[in-house]
């Protein structure tokens, strides 16, 4: 599981995975069934008037 927060208040998040394109996510965003290989994790906030985040968190991990 991922566990993320904002600065700001009433902000949302917008997560990646492995390059896919943001889709909106909660803190404790966890993925199944991944495949063996390399994987990497983005997060970003976005604020109550629609500012996104220019430099999303971000976690690399290999599955062997």
């Amino acid at each position: 599981k991922f566990k993320f927060t904002a600065s700001e208040k009433k902000s949302t998040f917008q997560c990646s995975l492995d390059g896919a394109g943001f889709t909106s996510c909660k803190s404790n965003q966890s993925y199944a069934g991944l495949s063996t290989g390399d994987h990497h994790f983005e997060v970003r906030a976005v604020d109550a008037a629609g500012n996104i985040d220019s430099t999303p968190a971000s976690f690399d991990w290999t599955i062997q």
